[in-house]
């Protein structure tokens, strides 16, 4: 294992593969995996081992899961030729086999593992330094299974398979194309050059890049005259073979590195490159996702609203830096395993900055996966041989993991870990002229359900510090950045911390301050700012780095800002400090506070540049001036054309023929006069069109490194289809070659699904027409033994099943399309509703009631309350409320309520259902009064629902002591005015009540009176 170390923090992650084994088996991958499809006459009649089919294969619960050249539909799909007709390995021209040597022919590793499978049935295992028994006997297949140990994975989140598969039925067919690569890798790019690699046997190989052709016989090859940040398409064959053998891959320069301070916000910068991918590959697409920053689809995009917040922290992260205008935000909460990344190639020039600031935010989903497959954020900075410059301070790499201390935001039962806005400082200035690449790369989990993303930006700045005071002073104060622990300290005594706030205070001094950024989550990063601790004043000077011309539009100026920090006079300070601040006039009315600007002026002539230098927010200045003298930016387009075919000109007409004369003045709002004369000579491509060929509605189709086609396609709105190649003929135009296609109609069968709770089963339907079809499950349905070419099937799945329906294409053409319906279903449960409600019996006081769902077995709820009036009908009320605990309240009115529960699996469905009557008349009475107090002074019975009342009190002799018909007057604890005593009294009460007015009911109590 190896300990990787990031802010503090620290990860174990397997043990890699070596350097170059590791990145070669990384291309071999991705090579692999888009090999171009070479046009083969007759695929299913191959014989003795001339052509071998390879694609990436499904891996099910350990179980490798392949099938047959002429039925396999996996997207991965290609023609690769491995081998020739002399190799020991494989066939003999009757059929029968003579494998050998396996592993020094595929140049696998010792760990690696190989599974020979014949007639679809595992024979034999070996790793990749055995040499096996030769294999002598006659079968209608074999397939060679290459598999890598579960250590040597060439990549930290996959499991890579290849299977290479051999299969024949006619003997004695000629050999199609011969040799081929078996992979094909990018050793180095930069901005004009891409270096490559590939294995193969010796040979005189050919090579197709950019026009350029490049012969090798020592399977690497320097292609050069590139552009930078752009995609080229490879195409790799040995000598003398038809194009139709060729092989083709993709392969992109680099990215000029930005000259001054970048702009990370800047997604579409000539230095920035976005690339996107899966899980296992995020940088397999190159491009920029963006839809704005209110889009949940954007995997690139920049936020401005300094106010917004993220939702999926409870709207706690701003998604803008505070202090900040502008953040990236990298990927997204969609889920689906996706990953993104963004690249910046950056030349550092410290006379534009010495340390880059980089602040970023994170948030990932925490599925509790094993670690490899959590949701991920990585940061690196890395030089130009993709190396990270620092493995502890300049590289990041966090998985989801509840031990990593962030915060959690629970919006679902998955919770979302997420970091706030963290700082980390990085002192570029050791790289001076050198070429670094900063790159961010976000990942979902690999699963596919959870996702991570996270937002950054940058400043790139000086390392003076920010001051308070400027001139002569007796006391000054200065600033750091946000974001770090700090460390204040005069230069001749370090040890000695005079501060460890953001801001300090000190006295006059003629030595030098510094502050020492430590990071927050690892306090060895640590970069270092300083100030002059006497006086400070600005000196301006204007210098120019270049001027770009934009014809018309006029000239760009980039300006640099060499101005510096002084103690008195002209001469800087020892630490070369700059300036805090800069007001620049550029003599054309326009003006700008960036500290080195670029500025467009759209006419010639001489301009007074003004540069005002300023310290302490303004408080001091100093301002110099710089004449620049201008071209008049005036075109003359006069240049002879000779294009290919056609040329739409600015006069809005398309010329097709040779054309001398025309000419138009084109003016812009700045003055400046273009005048364009044609002076054109055409030159017309041949064009050769070949023979149409076709292909399956459930694939697609590659040549010469093009695709076309697409699953279920629409077959009405476009059904042929061409791709078109052109080929360089040492001419101005390329000669081209059009192949027509037309993609083959598939079967419309489809299937219906009906089930049956009380039976527990499914009934499948097929509508298909064909002659042709089976139904087929996985796992194997028993059932479906003797339905399965019925157009109706009855099954029972006892776990989760796969069904699956296979029709053969119905055509006099002797190519078969396949057609393949599925289906996922799970076995027939029964829901189980139960509930309970509190409380049992509703009353006046009493009117809302709870309940909880304790149903087991279903996936969807539904509540229903029902009122019962007297004498009304019941009144139903469906509620929207889904949770498993509701409440409700009712009216006093009612006779009962009742709450009824439907759950259901989305199969079967059960209720439950629970009445509640509501008590429409009682007697409460207290048990004890005390007169001679503040409270509780009188007796008084409640009567709910009572409409007539007689109240009689007793003492214990029998003695009558009171009377009243008024339940709310009570007695107060006299009789005739004088106080009774203390003692038991029997009160006894005569009444009618509302459910059954004309009916006199009893009830008799006793109550103690206190004195």
């Amino acid at each position: 294992m190896k300990n990787v170390a990031f802010f503090g923090r620290h990860i174990l992650l397997p043990s890699p593969l070596g350097e170059g084994l590791g990145v070669r088996l990384l291309f071999l991958f991705l090579s692999l995996a888009s090999l171009a499809t070479a046009q083969i006459q007759n695929p299913n009649t191959i014989t003795n081992g001339d052509t071998i089919r390879h694609y990436n294969c499904l891996v099910d619960n350990g179980n490798v899961m392949f099938s047959d050249v002429s039925t396999d539909e996996s997207p991965f799909d290609s023609w690769v030729i491995l081998y020739p007709n002399n190799w020991d390995g494989f066939v003999t021209i009757n059929g029968s086999y003579s494998l050998h040597n396996i592993s020094g022919h595929v140049n696998l590793p010792n760990d690696y593992y190989i599974d020979v499978y014949l007639d679809s049935t595992l024979t034999h295992h070996f790793n990749g330094n055995t040499t096996p028994s030769p294999i002598s006997t006659n079968y209608d297949s074999i397939t060679i299974h290459v598999h890598f140990d579960s250590v040597h994975r060439p990549y930290e989140n996959s499991t890579l398979h290849k299977v290479f598969h051999l299969t024949w039925n006619t003997p004695g067919s000629d050999s199609i194309c011969g040799l081929m690569p078996i992979a094909f890798y990018v050793d180095w790019a930069n901005e004009t050059s891409v270096g490559v690699s590939w294995l193969g046997d010796a040979g005189t190989w050919e090579l197709t890049c950019n026009g350029q052709t490049y012969t090798d016989t020592t399977n690497q090859c320097v292609i050069s005259g590139l552009e930078a940040n752009t995609r080229y398409v490879v195409t790799l064959k040995r000598q003398g073979l038809s194009d139709c053998c060729s092989s083709s891959y993709t392969i992109y320069t680099q990215t000029l590195a930005c000259q001054g301070v970048p702009d990370l916000t800047d997604l579409y910068s000539y230095y920035s490159r976005g690339y996107y991918g899966p899980f296992v590959n995020p940088y397999s697409n190159v491009g920029i996702i963006d839809a704005q920053s209110s889009s949940i689809y954007s995997r690139h995009t920049v936020h401005t609203d300094v106010n917004e917040t993220d939702i999926n922290t409870g709207n706690h992260l701003h998604t803008v830096c505070p202090g900040m205008q502008r953040s990236v935000r990298l990927g997204n909460s969609l889920t689906g395993a996706q990953a993104e990344a963004l690249t910046y190639r950056i030349l550092v020039d410290t006379t534009f900055y010495s340390l880059m600031l980089l602040r970023y935010a994170v948030l990932l989903q925490d599925p509790d996966h094993v670690a490899k497959d959590q949701p991920r954020f990585k940061l690196e900075i890395i030089d130009s041989t993709n190396h990270v410059i620092d493995s502890r301070c300049g590289y990041a790499d966090f998985m989801s993991n509840s031990q990593l201390g962030w915060h959690s935001y629970y919006a679902s039962a998955t919770p979302t870990l997420w970091k706030d806005w963290t700082t980390m400082g990085f002192d570029l200035s050791a790289y001076h002229g050198q070429k670094v690449t900063l790159r961010l790369t976000t990942y979902d989990c690999a699963q596919g359900g959870h996702f991570g993303y996270a937002y950054f930006n940058a400043e790139f700045i000086h390392a003076s510090a920010e001051s308070f005071t400027c001139g002569p002073f007796d006391t000054n104060t200065i600033s750091a950045p946000d974001g770090f622990k700090y460390e204040w300290f005069w230069g001749d005594d370090p040890t000695n911390i005079i501060s460890t706030s953001r801001t300090t205070t000190y006295s006059y001094s003629n030595r030098y301050l510094f502050c020492r950024l430590i990071s927050t989550e690892d306090s060895s990063c640590v970069v270092t700012m300083h100030t002059y601790g006497g006086t400070r004043l600005p000196h301006a000077v204007i210098d120019t780095l270049s001027t770009v011309d934009h014809g018309c539009d006029g000239t760009e100026v980039i300006f640099i800002n060499n101005s510096y920090v002084s103690a008195e006079g002209n001469v800087p300070l020892d630490y070369n400090e700059n300036c805090e601040g800069a007001i620049w006039y550029f003599g054309d009315g326009a003006n700008s506070t960036q500290y080195n600007p670029n500025h467009i002026y759209h006419q010639g002539g001489d301009y007074t540049v003004t540069l005002i230098s300023t310290l302490a927010d303004g408080l001091c200045r100093d301002t110099t001036t710089f004449t620049l003298s201008l071209p008049d930016n005036v075109v003359n387009d006069t240049i002879p054309r000779t294009v290919c075919d056609s040329i739409r000109w600015v006069d809005g007409i398309t010329y097709s023929t040779d054309t001398i004369g025309p000419s138009v003045l084109i003016s812009n709002p700045y003055g400046c006069d273009t005048l364009h004369i044609l002076d054109l000579h055409i030159v017309h491509a041949p064009t050769t069109t070949l023979p149409a060929d076709t292909f399956c509605y459930s694939s697609t189709y590659s040549w010469r490194g093009q695709t076309t086609g697409r699953n279920g396609y629409d077959l009405q709105a476009d059904a042929h289809l061409r791709l078109v190649d052109k080929i360089p003929n040492g001419q101005f135009c390329d000669s081209a070659v059009v192949l027509p296609l037309v993609q083959l109609a598939p079967d419309r069968a489809v299937f219906i699904t009906e089930s049956d709770c009380n039976s527990k089963r499914y009934t499948l339907s097929s509508t298909s027409t064909l002659p042709s079809f089976f139904w087929d499950s996985q796992p194997f349905d028993s059932l479906l033994i003797g339905q399965q070419e019925l157009h109706e099937v009855h099954v029972s799945p006892q776990v989760s099943t796969n069904y699956v329906l296979v029709t053969d294409y119905d055509t006099t053409t002797s190519i078969s399309c396949p057609t393949t319906l599925g289906i996922s279903l799970e076995p027939v449960t029964f829901p189980r509703a139960q509930l309970h409600v509190n409380p049992n019996q509703l009353t006046y006081q009493q009117q809302q009631l709870s309940a909880h769902d304790l149903s087991a077995h279903y996936g969807h709820r539904r509540w229903t309350i029902v009122s019962h009036f007297p004498n009304l009908p019941p009144d139903s009320l469906p509620l929207q409320d889904t949770n498993s605990h509701i409440t409700y309240r009712t009216s006093s009115d009612i006779d009962s309520l009742t709450v009824m529960l439907a759950v259901s699996n989305g199969l079967c469905r059960d209720t439950a259902t629970a009445t509640i009557p509501m008590v429409r008349q009682a007697i409460f009475a207290p048990n004890t009064f005390t007169p001679d107090q503040a409270t509780n002074s009188r007796f008084v019975i409640v009567g709910q629902g009572v409409i007539e009342a007689q109240l009689d009190i007793y003492n214990r002799l029998g003695l009558h002591v009171f009377s009243t018909a008024n339940l709310d007057e009570g007695w107060d604890g006299t009789h005739n005015g004088s106080p009774c005593p203390q003692g038991a009294y029997v009160w006894h009460l005569r009444y009618r009540a509302i459910d059954l007015p004309d009916n006199w009911r009893t009830a008799t109590g006793t109550v103690t009176l206190i004195r």
